[in-house]
């Protein structure tokens, strides 16, 4: 078969192969942390978030939403308070003394999520999902979206969402309830977590992977890969300052930002539509994080590339959607956007951002010696004048402060090291902050290189691969194409 042929026959199979007729939408959202110490409020605003996209996006759909503790009426959500409030500016000396600065400023309370159907617990969310994955019926499709944790294990067919309780679902697990929905009903998840890019897994047979699918049409969309931290779970309250997988995808999807700034979709796969694999592509080119996504065909074609073809390198990208994205973000960056010229100057940039990294790493190791020496002679003097405070959770402890705060205050704010003691603390702020940029930074130029390597893998697949490894790459991302809605999907602005 000639080149031209085998592209012919990919594009054919990427838009012939999803099911038609399709008539219901059904979503599911799933969210919360494992404990009230880890459920942190980006995650309550992210469901929160979607539940409102989705009522605009898809009106007629059912969406069923499981929460953390669900309606037990306990906390389950923590926020930060960028500056403490009246009541925790009363302890903010002692508690920066005592190493307790960041949990004076916690608040914690129930969650405030309107329609849960329950919560996460894994002794009832898994058969309950289960049930109705199951119901599931040829005409309808699916997605299942996740906003929590990700736990990591050796065997990362293992790696789980974490679960109200510290309950866990895991890949293989999930695997077992994917297999229960019809095979003529599409189903399709966004993960977000850490180490999110394990459930990839689950679209092949047993979460084994393989060259091989699962029956049916699942395909899935991952903030990171199956062995990094992803960028998104914050106490924080400022919905502006929120750069996750979930914030950019839904926003490519919805046409808005949070905020309900315009967002400019791009329709890079050219089918006149935004598709989830349009805003997985957007969350790519667009996003101001650390994290560096991926979704089930991109897996595959990375899996497939022979590692005789990964060194093969030209001066200029394949005309296709990840060499197009590539180039977006090469511009974004003031890169070349091919050639040896950007080679070298992604590899002298990439050194730059190590350097500056290890620097700043460097130099907060050395203020969290510093600030932890200054904080023991304060706490010796404060002992020395108030012992019961060494003590805390008793009544010496309960009674000292009832009584002599306003003084304990002043005595730790008159000490000499205080101010000091202060200044550190707001310099790891700082350099707490750098650290997030130049990550994101670094973060930027992996997404170029990886978004080049699947521009040639994508060519090479086309022109080397099977016949069988082309329709099983044309299955996944025609599932990833599939509008997020039965009905009409937004409209492209266009390339």
């Amino acid at each position: 078969m000639t080149l031209l042929g085998r592209k012919v026959l990919l594009a054919v199979l990427i838009l012939t192969l999803p099911a038609v007729g399709i008539a219901a939408d059904r979503f599911w959202l799933i969210g919360g942390g494992p404990s009230p110490q880890s459920a942190e409020a980006q995650i309550e605003f992210n469901v929160q978030w979607v539940r409102e996209t989705l009522d605009r996006l898809a009106p007629d759909a059912q969406v069923h939403v499981f929460f953390a503790n669900g309606d037990e009426g306990t906390p389950s959500v923590v926020e930060h308070l960028s500056e403490p409030d009246t009541a925790a500016m009363r302890f903010e000396a002692l508690a920066r003394v005592f190493g307790q600065r960041d949990e004076n400023r916690l608040r914690y309370r129930e969650h405030e999520v309107a329609l849960a159907e329950g919560g996460t617990a894994a002794d009832s969310l898994i058969p309950r999902l289960g049930r109705q994955l199951a119901s599931l019926e040829p005409g309808e499709q699916g997605m299942i979206v996740y906003n929590g944790h990700g736990s990591w294990e050796a065997d990362r067919s293992s790696n789980a969402l974490r679960l109200w309780g510290e309950s866990r679902l895991d890949v293989r697990t999930f695997e077992r309830l994917l297999s229960e929905v019809d095979p003529e009903v599409p189903i399709r998840f966004v993960f977000t977590q850490c180490f999110s890019g394990a459930f990839s897994r689950s679209v092949h047979p047993d979460a084994v992977p393989s060259m091989e699918l699962a029956a049916g049409q699942r395909c899935g969309f991952f903030a990171e890969s199956e062995d990094r931290l992803s960028e998104g779970c914050s106490a924080s309250i400022e919905i502006g300052d929120y750069r996750d997988y979930t914030t950019y995808f839904f926003a490519a999807l919805s046409g808005e930002t949070r905020l309900g700034e315009p967002v400019e979709s791009r329709d890079w796969d050219g089918d006149g539509r935004i598709t989830p694999f349009d805003a997985h592509l957007h969350t790519i080119v667009e996003g101001r994080n650390a994290d560096l996504p991926r979704s089930t065909s991109e897996d595959f074609l990375e899996r497939w590339q022979p590692w005789y073809l990964r060194w093969v390198e030209t001066d200029e990208l394949p005309d296709n959607v990840y060499g197009r994205a590539a180039a977006a973000i090469a511009r974004a960056a003031e890169l070349p956007e091919d050639g040896r010229a950007l080679g070298a100057e992604l590899d002298r940039r990439y050194a730059e951002l190590a350097r500056e990294i290890a620097g700043a790493e460097g130099e907060q190791g050395q203020l969290a010696a510093d600030a932890s020496a200054a904080q023991r002679r304060i706490q010796q003097a404060v002992g020395q004048r108030w012992p019961h405070l060494l003590h805390p959770f008793t009544a010496g402890f309960d009674r000292t402060i009832q009584g002599d705060l306003p003084a304990i205050t002043r005595f730790i704010e008159e000490h000499p090291e205080y101010g000091e003691l202060v200044g550190m603390e707001e310099r790891d702020d700082r350099l707490t902050l750098e650290l997030i940029e130049l990550e994101r930074d670094l973060s930027h130029l992996e997404r170029l290189r990886r978004t080049r390597m699947l521009a040639r893998a994508l060519a090479q697949i086309e022109r080397h691969g099977s016949d069988g490894d082309r329709e099983v790459y044309a299955r996944l991302r025609s599932c990833e194409a599939l509008p997020l809605t039965s009905g009409t999907a937004q409209a492209a602005d266009g390339m």
